[in-house]
């Protein structure tokens, strides 16, 4: 009787057809072999105060992992499964569970049931659930009408057949209802868990339905998590630095930022792994991507953390970071890609056929974006929650900090970050080389929170604040310049010269022009694979190379990817006017060690039919003239951007989103936060550029997700339609395109 019942269909793939699935085998693979672990994994990081918390997880994942898939005991749904075709199931099978567990008061596991496809729903649309049954309609919380009659007949039988399924097995779970409560609002699971614990619940329950469907279709490759070996890393990053500033013949190469970089980390190895969060002020070239690995490490080792996360706001300084990190911290005889994880944009998928593709967080060291880490604390989507569970005990740098998200997103974001440190075991890092300090913004903040402590000592700080005097000197270009005017100007600059442009569009026709006229030009933006950004920025990296400099100098042509973060030094740079952030930025792409004389960094105005404007940039405009007339780019890093972000935010006020996102969060609205939250307005989707990768994925070959990312790209959904790219063979994914050939 075991097998009688069918949790999958058969498929065919390729020439092979992978049999059936029973129930029973599904339940079991579930709990046992995936949730319960990664459950048992979880728990001990848990450092709130309500001692119950655990247990309340357990039983509610208990609940929700052996009743999820009741539904498709229905006869209906068993003669689907029993077909070859891949058709989708008649009846909506997680009503079933989530009825069954509902009247059993176990509303944490109907929810996550309820979930388990179409991602947390609004509360709100559960209390009009119950105000319609109030009067008299055939619906309980997360049933609907059309299906709570029909649910209510079948759910004797399909408890009969779940039994069955379970072979004997003993199930301590009762199969009689309870006296059923009257549902209200503050019958949610309220009382239990807060709105964090409710997503980890359920990306534990995607995690193991979605990942033993994906193993079982043989689409997803079986990862085991490397240990983390963190003591042994530490001494590892300590020789990779202490071989650093040396040429290839093992000869010192002395720089005047030396000091710096020993006190910056030697004030980062030494911080106290007690404090939750702490800000990192570090100007460009001090070391701080190794110094506050250090401090990181430490941490892990004290904590007995599981992960190091490493958030970045653009996809191409991922690979950047990715392989010092694979250099300084990978053991001997280790898979560099197992033990530092790179996930340059969203690749996260929720129907049957793209699961395995779906990114994780599995290594012991993910270095990830901006985008994917906070929109995940406030997800609601499954294909995005799935890997949630993984970031309790863990130590998060978020480098280049003042880019991570839009303003009015950070007091929201804030609470997460300190929800994680208080009942999670979490530490975080607030890092960039132009800090502001935001949570001093009684607009965005009321009242502001207590300040983070600084990683950097006073005299550190001063150290660096001398260092950055004489490297650079901004100037504004009054004119606006059109195309014609803005490549005659660049045709009389000497050297390496760095231009910014606020649109792909208008840094491609920049581009196109210079090079038709015969300058030596390289373009980057978002816009390239991650594997022809490498490629753009190792050619880049080549010519600034005194060994291989053009004499007639070159020209780099970009979008604002470039400018947060890049390891790389030009002569000259021109910003077309965004934000004072911005600037700041993109000084630090020129003269980076401060070894030579002031380098020039120009804010200029475009305006031509080829260029596109960024509306959303106006407020922000506005304050960098106010800046060049006030003298602010005389201050401080760190304090001109403070200023900056408080005028701009008196600009372009928003209070109402911040108040909105509050009151969502507290009223356990998680599809409305989940899209108030998005970092990037567009919605984006990936689409396959490589024709080997397209090939490989239409023939159904299994692809690790970071062959799937480095060989895509970002793009907006309303772009991909308006185009009309095209979708794979072998997928049934509105998320997953695929670029027609030669059109790349």
């Amino acid at each position: 009787m075991s097998n009688q019942w069918l949790a999958h269909s058969a498929r065919r793939k390729g020439e092979l057809t992978i049999p059936v699935q029973p129930y029973g085998t599904h339940l079991h693979n579930t709990l046992q072999m995936r949730a319960q672990p990664a459950l048992e994994a979880m728990l001990p990081f848990y450092s709130g105060k309500r001692a119950r918390i655990p247990d309340r997880l357990r039983t509610a994942l208990s609940w929700a992992l052996r009743f999820h898939d009741l539904g498709k005991l229905a006869d209906e749904n068993q003669a689907v499964l029993r077909d070859v075709t891949g058709d989708s199931l008649t009846y909506p099978h997680e009503s079933a569970g989530a009825l069954h567990c509902l009247e059993h008061a176990q509303t944490a596991a109907a929810f996550a049931i309820h979930s388990h496809h179409q991602g947390l729903t609004n509360a709100s649309a559960e209390r009009e659930q119950y105000d319609f049954q109030l009067e008299g309609e055939p619906c309980r919380p997360f049933i609907r009408e059309g299906e709570y009659t029909k649910t209510a007949e079948l759910l004797p039988l399909l408890l009969l057949r779940h039994r069955e399924a379970l072979a004997g097995a003993p199930d301590e779970f009762p199969s009689t209802p309870v006296q059923v409560l009257q549902w209200q609002a503050q019958d949610l699971p309220k009382h239990d868990f807060c709105t964090l614990e409710m997503r980890l619940l359920l990306s534990l329950l995607v995690d193991a339905d979605h990942g033993d469907t994906a193993h079982h279709y043989r689409q997803e490759i079986s990862v085991h998590a490397p240990k983390p070996r963190w003591a042994e890393r530490l001494q590892k990053l300590e020789d990779y630095i202490a071989g650093l500033g040396k040429d290839k013949y093992g000869r010192s190469t002395p720089s005047v930022r030396d000091p710096l970089r020993s006190a910056v980390y030697r004030d980062c190895f030494e911080c106290d792994p007690v404090v939750p969060l702490y800000a990192c002020d570090a100007p460009v070239g001090s070391g701080k991507t190794t110094a506050v690995m250090a401090y990181l490490l430490q941490t892990a080792i004290k904590l007995n953390l599981r992960r190091i996360f490493v958030v970045l706001p653009y996809t191409n300084i991922i690979q950047q970071s990715v392989d010092v990190y694979r250099k300084a911290l990978v053991l001997p005889g280790e898979d560099p890609e197992q033990i530092v994880a790179e996930n340059h944009h969203v690749a996260e998928f929720s129907s049957l056929e793209a699961r395995g593709l779906t990114t994780l967080w599995q290594a012991p060291i993910v270095v990830t974006t901006a985008v994917q880490f906070f929109e995940t604390l406030a997800a609601n989507a499954t294909g995005r929650l799935r890997k949630l569970h993984a970031l309790p005990g863990s130590a998060v740098f978020i480098d280049e900090a003042h880019a991570a998200m839009p303003l009015h997103l950070w007091p929201s974001m804030w609470n997460r970050l300190q929800e994680l440190s208080k009942r999670w075991s979490c530490r975080f890092v607030l890092g960039s080389g132009s800090l502001p300090r935001f949570w001093e913004n009684v607009r965005l903040f009321d009242p502001p929170p207590p300040p983070p402590p600084a990683m950097l000592q006073p005299a550190t700080m001063e150290m660096g604040v001398k260092g950055e005097q004489g490297r650079v000197v901004f100037h504004s270009k009054p004119e606006p310049q059109t195309l014609l005017s803005l490549v005659d100007w660049l045709k009389k600059l000497p050297g390496a010269r760095l231009v910014v442009m606020n649109t792909l569009q208008s840094a491609g026709a920049l581009a196109r022009k210079l090079a038709e006229q015969g300058v030596w030009t390289l373009h980057l933006s978002t816009a390239l694979t991650p594997a022809h950004r490498e490629r753009v920025l190792r050619e880049a990296r080549e010519l600034l190379d005194p060994e291989h400099k053009p004499d007639s100098g070159w020209v780099m042509v970009a979008t604002s990817c470039i400018e947060a973060g890049v390891d790389i030094s030009f002569d000259i740079a021109l910003r077309e006017r965004s934000s004072v952030s911005s600037l700041i930025q993109i000084s630090g792409r020129v003269n980076r060690n401060g070894n030579g004389s002031e380098a020039e960094v120009w804010d200029f105005t475009a305006s031509d039919p080829l260029f596109t404007n960024n509306p959303s940039l106006d407020a922000a405009r506005t304050v960098v003239e106010r800046a060049f007339k006030t003298g602010l780019f005389e201050c401080s890093a760190g304090d001109a951007m403070t200023v900056a972000v408080e005028e701009e935010w008196k600009r372009k006020p928003d209070p109402d989103k911040v108040e909105t996102l509050s009151n969502g969060e507290y009223n356990w609205e998680f599809a409305a936060v989940a899209e108030m939250s998005r970092l990037i307005d567009d919605d984006s989707v990936t689409a396959v550029v490589d024709p080997a990768l397209i090939a490989r994925l239409n023939a159904r070959e299994r692809v690790r997700h970071t062959e799937l990312i480095r060989g895509s790209v970002s793009l907006r959904k309303a772009v991909a339609d308006k185009i009309s790219l095209g979708k794979l063979d072998a997928f049934r994914d509105d998320r997953l395109y695929v670029w027609p050939e030669n059109q790349y």
